[in-house]
């Protein structure tokens, strides 16, 4: 497990949207809920294997973009802006690769996954979280409402459009 170091970080354009990059492993033949149990959450959202759809590829290392917008705005503003940066949303496996390998990272802010949507029953999304109780940080992986509007201090996991 990695310490959740931070390859890069920059801010661009005139927005003021700040990219930070982390590398990451996928691993595709691990089911949703193997990836669930393979991050160690202190609390998780049950899914099932057909909860979402993964994109099975093998194993392999990409470099994911954590994109902080710094204000808060809702799924269809974060997909056309990522849009301008050749960027899309990242999916479930991608989340829960960056939750397993950097756990530390989510303690700093929630990270939403927005290329995912569950396949059944109401459009949810992953989020990774931090909640403190009595100076103890525990991690959470939760599905959220996709539609919502997200807090000013969220982060979009995304990755370079194909």
């Amino acid at each position: 497990m990695s310490s959740g170091k931070i390859l890069a970080e920059r801010v661009v354009g005139l927005s003021g949207w700040s990219f930070q990059a982390v590398k990451i492993t996928v691993d595709c033949f691990m089911s949703p809920g193997m990836m669930v149990v393979a991050g160690e959450y202190d609390s998780a959202d049950v899914i099932s294997n057909n909860t979402f759809e993964i994109q099975r590829s093998g194993a392999r290392q990409i470099e994911v973009s954590l994109v902080l917008p710094g204000q808060e705005l809702g799924e269809l503003t974060v997909t056309s802006c990522l849009d301008e940066y050749s960027l899309v949303p990242g999916r479930i496996e991608h989340l829960l690769a960056l939750g397993a390998q950097h756990p530390d990272i989510q303690r700093k802010f929630p990270i939403v996954a927005l290329g995912s949507k569950t396949r059944t029953g109401k459009p949810r999304v992953g989020m990774l979280k931090a909640q403190e109780i009595k100076r103890t940080v525990y991690r959470e992986f939760k599905l959220v409402h996709r539609n919502m509007v997200f807090p000013a201090y969220s982060a979009f996991l995304a990755i370079p459009k194909p």
